[in-house]
């Protein structure tokens, strides 16, 4: 989690004023980590703000603020993180236990044009990415996304706990 990417990195530069708080040098800094973990196929996870900053850096876009562009207020609210239901498919609902599910959330960015490259397995009701993976494995071995933070969640709810055994597993394959 964090702050808002700079909306420079992804092509809608006058958009700033919509952005909340910004750090253009942690965003430098964590494009660097994203480029670095393609060049030497390292397992990555990155969740809600790490999505988002994975979908950047591979050549994607945000909705700058959902509120105002897509009319929604579900991901979001004035303290605490809000919840909602995500919706998966593909094998992402395999290691979740299930097709739908309540997650936590607190942002006010999300996806707009998916990266190349990336393949969406959840959204919410209005129809906002909530979870993707790197198609192409011979390019990557293993990058997931989820816009949700299992970081915050109870550790046995499967969106937070198999989130994290996948990345291990995933962390710990044999070379």
């Amino acid at each position: 989690g964090g702050t808002d990417v700079h909306p420079s990195y992804h092509g809608k530069d006058s958009a700033i004023a919509q952005c909340g708080t910004i750090n253009k040098y942690r965003d430098s800094l964590e494009l660097a980590l994203v480029q670095q973990s393609f060049e030497r196929k390292l397992p990555t996870l990155g969740g809600c703000r790490g999505m988002q900053l994975l979908n950047v850096a591979k050549g994607g876009s945000l909705i700058i603020d959902i509120p105002s562009e897509k009319g929604s207020t579900l991901h979001q609210q004035e303290e605490g993180d809000a919840y909602h239901q995500v919706y998966c498919h593909s094998w992402l609902s395999n290691i979740l236990e299930g097709d739908s599910g309540r997650v936590n959330s607190n942002h006010h960015q999300a996806i707009d044009d998916l990266a190349d490259g990336f393949k969406v397995m959840a959204f919410s009701k209005d129809s906002i990415i909530e979870s993707f993976y790197w198609e192409d494995k011979t390019v990557h071995p293993f990058v997931l996304g989820v816009q949700w933070h299992p970081e915050r969640m109870e550790r046995e709810h499967p969106f937070a706990s198999n989130v994290a055994r996948v990345f291990l597993k995933n962390l710990n394959r044999p070379e």
